[in-house]
C-alpha cells in the first residue's frame, strides 16, 4: 500500500511533465500493487491504460512485461482465451525490444496457459524454450521460476514423477543463489509432498511459509496455504488443527471473491477455488 502511494504520486508527475513512457511504467507498479492486494479490478483498469501509454511511445521492454501481466491476470480468472492472446502479444512486443527476460517469461506464461488448456506438448515446448533462454543469459531466477511452473502444470495433470523433477530443480536453485520466491518451492513441494503420500514432510515445508514472523516472498495466496497446510494436518489425524486451518482459509477466500472481475467466467472460476475450501471445511467439521 505504501508502494502504490508513491507510484501514485511518480504517476501524476510524469502525466503532468507530459513524460508518457515513464507515466506507462509507473501505472504498470499501480497495476501491480493493486493484484498483489487482490484488487483485480483496479488492476486491470490501470494495465489496460498503461498499455495504451506505452504504445503510443512504442516502450516495447513495458509492453513484453505488462503484456505478461495482463496475461496472468485473465488466467487467474479463468479466461484462458485471452490469457493466452494476451502473452503472445507480450512476447511479440518484447521480441520487438529485444528483451530477453520478458521473452522468457512471455513464454513461461504462454506454457502456463497452454498447460491448462491442456495443450501439454505446447506448454513443455515454450517451458524448454523458456529455460533455455534465461540459463544462457545467467539468469537463474526466471530458469527456476520456469522449472516451478512447470512442475505446477505437471502436478495439476497428475505427473508426479516429472513435477518433482522440476519442482525439486527449482528449490535447488533458490536455495543454492539465495533467490527470491522460495515460498513458492516449499509449498509447491508440499502439495507434491501430500499427493505422494508423505504428509509428515508436506507439512514440515508448509510450516517453513506460516511460521509467526515470517512474510512469504512468493506470489501464493494465504488461503491456499492456509487449505494446503490444513490437508496436511488432516492426513496426519490431527483434525482439530486442520479444522482452524480450512476456517481461517475460508474467511480470507471470501474477502478474495469480493474483488473479483465482474463477468461470468470470474464467478465460475471463484466459486471453483472456494468450493474446495468448503468441502474441506465441511467434511472435517463433520
Amino acid at each position: 500500500m505504501q508502494a502504490e502511494t508513491l507510484f501514485q504520486s511518480v504517476y501524476a508527475a510524469d502525466r503532468q511533465s507530459g513524460d508518457l513512457l515513464h507515466a506507462g511504467r509507473s501505472l504498470t507498479w499501480i497495476g501491480a500493487c493493486d493484484h498483489g492486494l487482490f484488487r483485480y479490478r483496479d488492476a486491470l483498469r490501470a494495465w489496460l491504460e498503461a498499455r495504451r501509454l506505452s504504445e503510443r511511445v512504442a516502450d516495447w521492454v513495458n509492453l513484453g512485461s505488462l503484456g505478461v501481466d495482463i496475461s496472468s491476470l485473465y488466467f487467474v480468472m479463468g479466461d484462458l482465451d485471452a490469457a493466452a492472446d494476451a502473452a503472445e502479444r507480450a512476447f511479440a512486443n518484447a521480441n520487438r525490444g529485444s528483451f530477453t527476460d520478458g521473452i522468457a517469461r512471455a513464454q513461461i506464461q504462454l506454457g502456463i496457459v497452454r498447460a491448462r488448456q491442456g495443450r501439454l506438448d505446447e506448454s513443455a515446448a515454450a517451458m524448454d524454450q523458456a529455460i533455455v533462454m534465461a540459463e544462457r543469459e545467467g539468469n537463474l531466477s526466471t530458469a527456476a521460476e520456469a522449472w516451478d511452473h512447470y512442475g505446477e502444470e505437471l502436478l495439476a495433470h497428475g505427473a508426479l514423477r516429472g513435477a518433482d523433477r522440476a519442482l525439486t530443480e527449482a528449490f535447488r536453485l533458490r536455495k543454492a543463489h539465495r533467490l527470491a520466491k522460495l515460498d513458492s518451492s516449499y509449498y509447491n513441494l508440499g502439495r507434491l509432498r501430500l499427493l505422494q503420500g508423505d504428509a509428515a514432510s508436506a507439512l514440515h515445508l508448509l510450516d517453513a511459509t506460516l511460521a509467526p514472523g515470517h512474510h512469504p516472498d512468493s506470489r501464493i495466496s494465504l488461503w491456499a496455504l492456509r487449505h494446503a497446510h490444513g490437508q496436511a494436518l488432516l492426513a496426519l489425524g490431527r483434525t482439530t488443527a486442520a479444522f482452524g486451518d480450512f476456517r481461517a482459509a475460508l474467511d480470507v477466500a471470501r474477502q478474495w471473491r469480493l474483488e473479483v472481475l465482474p463477468a461470468d467466467f470470474t464467478r465460475v472460476s471463484s466459486e471453483v477455488q472456494l468450493n474446495q475450501i468448503y468441502s474441506s471445511f465441511i467434511e472435517v467439521g463433520n
